[in-house]
């Protein structure tokens, strides 16, 4: 019998205790997802899979204003978050997170090529005609013509803005196409 058996209570020897670290670790992290939840919106919460009391827990978070009561509602929503599966509220944050990005970003594209279309680059014109093929280079070129006539004069008529609906319906049908 060697000495790690002599000690060895038998349910210990296959799976080791974790560090006092590991632990700390563990419940940081659990505290920084706590913080992200209390960040969001109660119509964003409410789309996770989250379990009542944690729910109301980050509802009430939400609503407390001095700090001292804030930091108390923080310790309590950790104390719940220990007790539940953290995974599928992480994974559920991480695409709620991925889909929020890629719509800003899809967004802050698109206004990005109106306004480079406006400017008059004709290069961006042709590569998306060829991208967007139900697109007719006269209807696009027309409404360009209309939003750049609109900001010479300073007087907007709703040209740029038809423009930006035209162009985010294109990139959003070909990323639904992507995603299919």
């Amino acid at each position: 019998m060697s000495r790690d058996d002599e000690f060895s209570d038998g349910k210990n020897s296959e799976r080791p205790s974790k560090s006092k670290t590991q632990k700390k670790r563990e419940m940081t992290a659990l505290q920084k997802l706590g913080e992200e939840l209390v960040a969001l919106k109660i119509h964003q919460l409410r789309k996770m899979p989250l379990p009542e009391e944690l729910l109301q827990a980050i509802i009430e978070a939400q609503q407390m204003k001095t700090h001292g009561a804030r930091r108390r509602q923080m310790q309590y929503l950790g104390a719940i978050m220990r007790q539940v599966d953290a995974r599928p509220i992480r994974d559920a944050l991480q695409q709620l997170l991925e889909h929020h990005g890629s719509h800003v970003g899809g967004f802050h594209l698109v206004q990005d090529w109106r306004d480079r279309l406006v400017e008059g680059d004709q290069a961006l014109m042709k590569e998306l005609c060829e991208n967007f093929p139900d697109v007719e280079h006269g209807e696009m070129h027309r409404m360009v013509m209309q939003a750049r006539k609109e900001r010479e004069t300073g007087k907007p008529r709703g040209a740029g803005r038809s423009l930006f609906r035209f162009l985010m319906d294109r990139y959003r049908q070909s990323r639904a196409e992507k995603t299919q």
